[in-house]
């Protein structure tokens, strides 16, 4: 087995991934103490060049030793999170978790990038737990694009940063990319965003429509189980945060069901 084969939820290393893990943990004693699947995930993000995935992982562990991710609390995104922008929804079919994202309710301008990185790594954070739940390692995230407006394009560096953090802190761990009811002011952006996107993101990102919805977003989702305003037929918004463990908020406003 040359490359990693899908074996139910997760993917399963190939030899050749275990032999250079094997390898990357002899010049770097330090990573032994680094979850086997975490390790190969960077081998991967960087083609499995050892001195890249050392390099990157290196780069993460320190990140991580900064940002703390999973000590992040509610507290800490008193301004974002009530917003309801971002949001869990069912698990997949595959026991994967989903993560809503309404861009109705996005309001950058109320909150700074640093809170926006802690709130984007605090639902990643829950997002591995209930991976670990469902015996899966991906997730899957759906935008639902129809309150974009030109003034959201101010703020590029939150997307980056959105961007960034997927690539390099959680790398291999998105297993696709929706995009729902996309306006056309979106595809003047969508040119700038793609290029904070490398190819391995950008092979995951779907853009759905009428036409390829059932074998899209609908192909390992329920359709009962998916909003109104994402292309399904529950009619009750999931609450927020919906994460393991947590509190749930009152939504500061309602979804807008626009058009699918």
């Amino acid at each position: 087995m040359s490359s990693a084969e899908d074996a139910g939820n997760k993917t399963v290393a190939s030899e050749e991934e275990v032999k250079l893990d094997g390898e990357m943990i002899k010049e770097h004693p330090e990573f032994a103490d680094v979850d086997e699947a975490k390790r190969i995930r960077f081998l991967r993000a960087r083609e499995l060049n050892v001195a890249k995935a050392s390099a990157m992982l290196t780069a993460h562990l320190e990140w991580q030793g900064k940002m703390k991710p999973t000590e992040i609390t509610q507290a800490d995104l008193e301004r974002s999170l009530p917003s309801g922008c971002w949001r869990f929804g069912p698990v997949s079919k595959s026991g994967r978790p989903m993560l809503m994202v309404e861009t109705s309710l996005w309001r950058p301008h109320e909150y700074d990038v640093d809170e926006y990185t802690r709130m984007v790594c605090y639902f990643m954070s829950k997002a591995e737990i209930i991976m670990e739940q469902n015996d899966s390692d991906k997730v899957i995230v759906l935008f639902n694009m129809a309150g974009w407006q030109m003034s959201h394009a101010k703020y590029y560096s939150f997307i980056k940063q959105l961007a960034g953090i997927f690539q390099d802190q959680y790398p291999e761990q998105l297993y696709q990319a929706y995009f729902l009811n996309a306006p056309w002011i979106f595809q003047a952006a969508w040119a700038v965003i793609s290029t904070f996107v490398n190819k391995r993101t950008a092979s995951k990102v779907f853009f759905v429509s009428d036409a390829n919805r059932d074998v899209t977003l609908l192909s390992d989702l329920d359709v009962s189980v998916v909003p109104e305003a994402y292309g399904g037929t529950k009619k009750e918004p999931y609450p927020i945060p919906n994460a393991p463990g947590e509190a749930n908020i009152e939504q500061a406003d309602p979804i807008k069901k626009d058009a699918k």
